[in-house]
């Protein structure tokens, strides 16, 4: 059950967590002002800020097709150094950083934890789904691999041994991340708004401003994508 689960969300995820979203921020409204939200927005960037740089450090030695094959879970190669050689889904522990983040920014306590399990229960299910299709693909190779890296914490000092030696690029991490790091930003300036700290911007809609220069910005890296200038 939870392996079929897991493929469905996996199937639907890049259009079921923005809607999610979507609803969240029109339906959950923030506690007033004060020291809590104030706590929960705080506590919010560093989770969004958190897991934007796993995302960005698994990127950046690795590049992974983002929807498998044809939507499906699918991989050519099982990937065991840089951070998958400290644990096993450093991507997913990334995007659930970010959504435990986004939770918190909605400045709504009774919501971040409901919120949060839902967000770890769906990935729980994909990453289910993806075990099920590793085994069955590397076999042997896969379980040996589980059986000494852990799904989701690393061990003490894995961190620090996965990134030692690692080669890095900005360019295979931008190539990966852009469309990511982009609706990060501008879920981030849609929050300041709905949150109503754009009414205190020093510059008349400077929110807009900002949305428009990440829209044009990533439109650019999509087209210098196409055209293979990050190969």
């Amino acid at each position: 059950m939870l392996v079929r689960i897991g493929n469905t969300l996996f199937r639907w995820r890049n259009a079921l967590f923005p809607v999610i979203f979507v609803l969240l921020f029109a339906g959950v409204q923030p506690i007033p002002a004060g020291t809590l939200r104030t706590a929960l927005e705080f506590a919010g960037l560093l989770l969004v800020l958190g897991g934007t740089g796993v995302r960005v450090a698994v990127a950046g030695v690795h590049y992974i097709k983002r929807a498998g094959a044809a939507n499906h879970i699918h991989a050519g190669a099982l990937h065991t150094d840089g951070l998958f050689s400290a644990l096993r889904n450093p991507l997913y522990v990334g995007n659930i950083l970010l959504g435990a983040g986004f939770l918190s920014l909605l400045g709504s306590p009774g919501t971040w934890l409901p919120g949060l399990l839902v967000v770890f229960l769906a990935y729980r299910a994909i990453v289910a789904a993806e075990e099920d299709y590793l085994a069955r693909t590397f076999g042997d190779t896969y379980a040996r691999y589980c059986a000494t890296v852990p799904r989701w914490l690393p061990r003490p000092g894995a961190l620090r041994v996965a990134l030692e030696g690692t080669a890095f690029s900005w360019r295979r991490a931008v190539a990966m991340e852009y469309s990511t790091l982009g609706a990060t930003l501008l879920a981030l300036i849609a929050l300041h708004v709905r949150n109503g700290h754009g009414n205190a911007d020093p510059i008349p809609f400077i929110d807009a401003i900002c949305a428009t220069l990440v829209v044009a910005f990533v439109a650019m890296l999509r087209t210098a994508k196409k055209a293979g200038a990050f190969h």
